[in-house]
């Protein structure tokens, strides 16, 4: 019933039946927390953990780049497809938030946070901005055509969005995504390849940066 109505219901989604949910959601969360005391170590779960003490645990965790790596760019074999689906007009389906929402992190995630994980694993520079990585990178890990590819993307999809241009402007992005992709994937696997030995060995794998 919900989906024939393209899940129009308000009574589902509005107040007061969402902080209904929200409260029912962290209750559950709360109790799944608890059952976490003595089986991890990444931080010591405490059962009247708070949102604060919860967030301060995790702020002191020491990010490893080869994992900030994939978390930003887990989603990128589905974001070519993804973005040429938000660009077809489907009757019923509003994108527009879609759109804006993937835009505004698209960047982000698949160029800035990948391309100085690398900077910071694979050439053992965390200062390095994306753009330096990348620059080092073109010519030895990554082909010519691949690095102006991620700079188009980078250029194009860091574009503001224009009211009524969505649709749009998720097609442009998607035709010029994929020596993304090709990228992403190139410096993964080097990444893992590279992941169980010393950083000063590390940098040999494409080359030792200069300048």
């Amino acid at each position: 019933e919900i989906v024939e109505v393209h899940y129009e219901k308000p009574e589902l989604y509005e107040e007061p039946a969402l902080t209904k949910l929200e409260r029912r959601l962290e209750r559950y969360l709360g109790s799944a927390w608890a059952q976490l005391c003595g089986r991890v170590t990444l931080v010591e779960p405490s059962p009247n953990e708070t949102r604060a003490s919860l967030v301060a645990k995790v702020g002191q965790v020491t990010a490893d780049p080869v994992q900030t790596f994939f978390e930003g760019s887990r989603f990128s074999r589905l974001m070519e497809g993804r973005l040429r689906f938000y660009g077809t007009p489907v009757p019923g389906f509003d994108v527009v938030w879609l759109v804006r929402n993937e835009l505004g992190r698209i960047v982000q995630n698949f160029y800035d946070k990948p391309l100085r994980a690398c900077g910071e694993s694979l050439l053992s520079s965390p200062g390095l901005s994306a753009d330096q990585v990348l620059e080092r990178l073109q010519g030895r890990l990554l082909s010519d055509e691949d690095a102006r590819g991620m700079r188009r993307f980078a250029q194009l999809a860091a574009i503001p969005y224009e009211s009524g241009r969505e649709r749009e402007q998720a097609r442009q992005v998607a035709s010029v995504y994929a020596p993304v992709l090709r990228s992403l994937e190139t410096i993964g696997a080097h990444l893992l390849q590279a992941a169980p030995t010393p950083n000063a060995d590390r940098t040999a794998t494409i080359g030792t940066p200069s300048g």
